[in-house]
């Protein structure tokens, strides 16, 4: 019998943030069926220069394996029509970074970013 795993997913963008922010919260429940997501916050850029960032998470089950999890967020970025020429240009339409897939901590710098923080605290106070 297959056991879907755990996943946190983060969430963002620095163009046309909302928007897009909807079409990842819409891919996502709809890959992976009863998502739930934290509020959305606004932050400063980390490492590049850009507008703000619109950022939140998911959590939620992943029926694949980490793999195809991973494959599948690529594919959800690309349907927000995210690609590496605007990533040049610094322009992130939609980056959605796997952060826990069950027990496995993933992209281990961003769990040390305040705003993830924050966010991961709203997921718990709200049982998430």
């Amino acid at each position: 019998m297959r056991q879907d795993t755990k996943i946190i997913v983060a969430i963002s963008s620095n163009h046309d943030s909302q928007k897009h922010a909807e079409r990842a919260r819409m891919l996502l429940d709809g890959a992976f069926g009863g998502m739930r997501f934290s509020p959305m916050i606004w932050t400063t850029p980390i490492g590049i220069q850009s507008d703000r960032f619109l950022n939140g998470l998911a959590v939620g089950f992943s029926p694949l394996s980490l793999d195809a999890t991973v494959s599948c967020l690529k594919n959800m970025e690309q349907q927000c029509d995210d690609n590496k020429t605007l990533r040049e240009q610094n322009i992130i339409n939609m980056d959605l970074d796997l952060l826990l897939f069950g027990r496995q901590r993933l992209h281990q710098a961003d769990w040390e970013r305040e705003y993830i923080k924050r966010l991961l605290a709203c997921l718990d106070e709200t049982g998430l």
